[in-house]
């Protein structure tokens, strides 16, 4: 459970190190369902008919490449890292997947779609790039082959396991 910025360990498995990665992942995947799903609203609404740009649904995921993709059959992805961005940079990953409804493809007409649709989108994506680069744990303190959640969870584990 989070109180005041700091996760209280009530389960019947307190040294359970994968559990404890297991809980904070799925704390995280809700939380970004929660924050996505109010986010894809407001940006909808950037588009002069929101629903011809609504997506088929939402697929929140750990990916390392991307923040977001739209499938040929509508179903929005977006990155769980997402919601540690500030909101102005999970506006524009949605905004900018939602033109892909329209144009599947990074063409001429897709970045004039999203340039209508968000203007200053690029001053944005280099906020959320920046600001994510910070967000990253250190490598050298985590294991080499662990998701970043889970390099925060194992450093999370270890400031309460001493």
């Amino acid at each position: 459970m989070l109180r005041s910025k700091y996760i209280k360990d009530a389960s019947v498995r307190p040294d359970c190190r994968t559990f404890h990665r297991e809980l904070v992942e799925a704390w995280y995947r809700d939380e970004a369902h929660i924050k996505f799903q109010e986010r894809i609203e407001v940006c909808l609404g950037l588009f002069p008919d929101p629903e011809a740009f609504r997506s088929q649904g939402l697929i929140v995921r750990q990916t390392v490449q991307r923040w977001g993709a739209m499938s040929p059959a509508g179903r929005l992805l977006l990155n769980r890292r997402l919601v540690q961005a500030p909101i102005d940079a999970i506006d524009y990953v949605i905004t900018h997947e939602l033109c892909h409804v329209e144009e599947p493809h990074h063409g001429a007409a897709f970045f004039e779609l999203l340039d209508k649709r968000m203007p200053g989108w690029a001053g944005r994506k280099q906020r959320l790039e920046r600001a994510m680069a910070r967000e990253l744990p250190n490598p050298v303190a985590a294991d080499a082959n662990a998701t970043p959640i889970q390099a925060i969870a194992t450093a999370w584990i270890s400031s309460i396991s001493t």
